[in-house]
Protein backbone atom coordinates (compact mmCIF):
# COMPACT_ATOMS: atom_id res chain seq x y z
CA UNK A 1 0.00 0.00 0.00
CA UNK A 2 2.83 2.58 1.09
CA UNK A 3 4.35 2.13 -2.40
CA UNK A 4 1.25 2.65 -4.37
CA UNK A 5 0.44 6.11 -2.43
CA UNK A 6 4.27 6.87 -2.79
CA UNK A 7 3.76 6.16 -6.40
CA UNK A 8 0.52 8.10 -6.73
CA UNK A 9 1.92 11.33 -5.01
CA UNK A 10 5.14 11.67 -7.30
CA UNK A 11 3.58 10.86 -10.38
CA UNK A 12 1.07 13.33 -9.31
CA UNK A 13 3.74 16.04 -8.38
CA UNK A 14 5.92 15.77 -11.54
CA UNK A 15 3.16 16.19 -13.50
CA UNK A 16 1.73 19.33 -11.52
CA UNK A 17 5.53 20.71 -12.19
CA UNK A 18 5.79 19.98 -15.89
CA UNK A 19 2.51 21.85 -16.21
CA UNK A 20 3.68 24.97 -14.05
CA UNK A 21 6.87 24.76 -15.84
CA UNK A 22 5.20 24.55 -19.31
CA UNK A 23 2.95 27.56 -17.62
CA UNK A 24 6.56 29.82 -16.72
CA UNK A 25 7.89 28.90 -20.30
CA UNK A 26 5.03 30.15 -22.00
CA UNK A 27 4.68 33.63 -20.12
CA UNK A 28 8.23 33.81 -20.77
CA UNK A 29 8.06 34.04 -24.40
CA UNK A 30 5.03 36.31 -24.19
CA UNK A 31 6.90 38.60 -22.01
CA UNK A 32 9.92 38.25 -25.10
CA UNK A 33 7.67 38.59 -27.62
CA UNK A 34 5.97 41.82 -25.46
CA UNK A 35 9.69 43.20 -25.17
CA UNK A 36 10.83 42.63 -28.45
CA UNK A 37 7.89 44.16 -30.71
CA UNK A 38 9.58 46.10 -33.75
CA UNK A 39 13.03 44.50 -32.87
CA UNK A 40 14.93 42.99 -36.15
CA UNK A 41 15.67 39.31 -36.32
CA UNK A 42 19.68 39.98 -35.18
CA UNK A 43 18.43 42.14 -32.08
CA UNK A 44 15.52 39.91 -31.22
CA UNK A 45 18.33 37.08 -31.43
CA UNK A 46 21.08 39.01 -29.09
CA UNK A 47 18.08 39.99 -26.30
CA UNK A 48 19.07 40.31 -22.44
CA UNK A 49 16.30 39.11 -20.71
CA UNK A 50 15.41 41.85 -18.04
CA UNK A 51 14.71 40.97 -14.65
CA UNK A 52 10.92 39.99 -14.86
CA UNK A 53 12.16 37.37 -18.18
CA UNK A 54 15.51 35.95 -15.45
CA UNK A 55 12.98 35.20 -12.88
CA UNK A 56 10.78 33.68 -15.44
CA UNK A 57 13.60 31.78 -16.62
CA UNK A 58 15.24 30.19 -13.30
CA UNK A 59 11.31 29.69 -12.62
CA UNK A 60 10.96 27.24 -15.27
CA UNK A 61 14.51 25.66 -15.05
CA UNK A 62 14.00 25.38 -11.24
CA UNK A 63 10.71 23.14 -11.88
CA UNK A 64 11.86 21.29 -14.24
CA UNK A 65 15.22 20.20 -12.15
CA UNK A 66 12.70 19.83 -8.60
CA UNK A 67 10.48 17.37 -11.56
CA UNK A 68 13.44 14.90 -11.90
CA UNK A 69 12.96 14.01 -8.14
CA UNK A 70 9.32 12.42 -8.02
CA UNK A 71 10.40 11.02 -11.56
CA UNK A 72 13.36 9.19 -10.04
CA UNK A 73 10.80 7.80 -7.06
CA UNK A 74 8.11 7.36 -9.30
CA UNK A 75 11.07 4.93 -11.79
CA UNK A 76 13.18 3.17 -8.75
CA UNK A 77 8.91 1.73 -7.43
CA UNK A 78 8.04 1.17 -10.89
CA UNK A 79 11.63 -1.06 -11.30
CA UNK A 80 12.50 -2.51 -7.86
CA UNK A 81 8.80 -1.58 -5.98
CA UNK A 82 8.42 -5.46 -5.95
CA UNK A 83 11.84 -6.62 -4.85
CA UNK A 84 12.20 -4.44 -2.27
CA UNK A 85 8.75 -5.05 -0.95
CA UNK A 86 7.14 -1.32 -1.36
CA UNK A 87 4.41 -3.49 -3.46
CA UNK A 88 3.17 -6.92 -2.81
CA UNK A 89 0.75 -8.59 -5.82
CA UNK A 90 -2.12 -9.05 -3.63
CA UNK A 91 -2.09 -5.23 -3.05
CA UNK A 92 -4.88 -3.33 -4.86
CA UNK A 93 -4.40 0.03 -5.37
CA UNK A 94 -6.50 3.16 -4.01
CA UNK A 95 -8.91 4.50 -7.17
CA UNK A 96 -6.74 7.54 -7.47
CA UNK A 97 -3.90 6.26 -7.87
CA UNK A 98 -2.46 4.49 -11.13
CA UNK A 99 -1.59 0.95 -10.47
CA UNK A 100 2.35 0.56 -11.14
CA UNK A 101 3.75 -1.79 -13.96
CA UNK A 102 5.73 -3.97 -11.61
CA UNK A 103 2.22 -4.92 -10.76
CA UNK A 104 0.39 -4.73 -13.84
CA UNK A 105 2.72 -7.36 -15.33
CA UNK A 106 1.91 -9.92 -12.53
CA UNK A 107 -1.98 -9.90 -13.96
Amino acid sequence: MIGCILYGLSTWIFVGLLVSATVSGFLFNAHKSNQTTGMSFGEKFYWEPDERGQRLQKQAQRRICFAMIPFGVAAFIELFGLPLGLLAPETVCPGWVQTPRALRMLN
